[in-house]
């Protein structure tokens, strides 16, 4: 999951760094980016009877041969692999939309493999990709025969890893994560924890994109770099207004962070649908123009005030799942929205 154009507008506090820099650290990592990758190499496999199984040394050997580099070129300390564990109940219907989407595209790889068009197929098996329980556990195994805990901690969160990944560095067992979803920000602000979030680590040179909101939680133990809070200040466009003015109410009366969660949850997330024609913007500006609004209100009044932007969504609200219910009703709307901010 990801915040939609949320990375784009955090730009300003990107850093392109070395990933060797983080040497003597302990590396949280989302795995299941990594188990991803691994299997877009053998999608079509993936998609066969026992693919899992059959395909299994593939996809495991990209998830090993990342933790061999980053402890031996890096010089990390240790890397946690956390996985993902049961599905969030909030998030059934962008699962369902999810299955449905890889069901359409397996069967145009499958159209086009039996057409001869072998490179369409393959792009379109990836698009069917998953990461399954069974690919898991298989990725466990070849994990512990390869390496010491001492050297790579297997941890099972209850639920999604990006929460729990924020919880082990709060709690000091990790100092920066490693993964490709936005939404890390998000719970890193609900936690006032500034951890360092790696992007686009690059396996080959090992360098990346690494993003910190010290500039929005000043009250961080981890402090914060007067150099973002800087560059924020040099940023033109109505996204980086609305991030300035968020950062001053948290420094100011400590609404600022709950400001931040609550725009991103309205931009569209895995949790809530975006409403008709709004999108990142738009969700900032109806926070920011209601921050004087209390907590547990703020985002009724937003949503009172984006409703009608854009027209109807095309057949978007017509069926009887949440998300349609939501689009259809405004109480259902903030109730949903209420439950993801929690």
């Amino acid at each position: 999951m990801g915040i939609s154009n949320l990375l784009q507008n955090l730009k300003f506090c990107a850093e392109r760094l070395n990933v060797s820099q983080f040497h003597g650290q302990v590396l949280c990592v989302d795995v299941s980016s990594w188990i991803m990758k691994g299997a877009y190499c053998c999608a079509e496999e993936l998609n066969e009877p026992n693919g899992e199984d059959t395909a299994a040394s593939r996809y495991c050997h990209f998830v090993t041969d990342w933790c061999d580099k980053l402890l031996r070129y890096a010089g990390v300390e240790k890397i946690v692999l956390v996985f993902d564990g049961q599905r969030c109940p909030l998030k059934a219907d962008t699962n369902a939309e999810r299955r449905r989407k890889a069901a359409e595209a397996l069967a145009e790889a499958r159209r086009l493999k039996a057409a001869g068009k072998g490179k369409e197929a393959q792009r379109m098996f990836q698009q069917c990709c998953k990461n399954t329980p069974r690919m898991q556990t298989h990725v466990k195994r070849a994990v512990r025969r390869r390496f010491a805990e001492s050297q790579v901690q297997l941890v099972q969160s209850p639920f999604e890893a990006d929460s729990q990944m924020v919880r082990l560095c709060a709690d000091g067992v990790c100092d920066a994560i490693v993964s490709e979803d936005s939404d890390i920000l998000v719970y890193a602000a609900t936690s006032n924890h500034c951890v360092p979030v790696i992007y686009k680590l690059d396996k080959q040179g090992g360098d990346c994109d690494v993003i910190c909101l010290d500039w929005l939680l000043p009250n961080s133990h981890n402090g914060r770099d007067p150099t973002r809070e800087k560059r924020l200040a040099g940023q033109d466009g109505a996204v980086p207004g609305h991030l300035r003015m968020m950062a001053k109410y948290e420094r100011e009366y400590g609404i600022g962070r709950r400001m931040f969660v609550q725009a991103c949850i309205l931009s569209g997330c895995d949790y809530v649908p975006n409403l008709p024609g709004c999108g990142l913007t738009a969700a900032f500006k109806a926070i920011c123009d209601n921050a004087g609004k209390r907590g547990d209100e703020r985002i009724k009044f937003a949503c009172a005030a984006l409703r009608g932007r854009g027209g109807e969504r095309k057949g978007g609200a017509e069926g009887d799942d949440l998300f349609s219910r939501a689009l259809r009703d405004p109480d259902v709307y903030e109730d949903l929205a209420a439950r993801a901010e929690a």
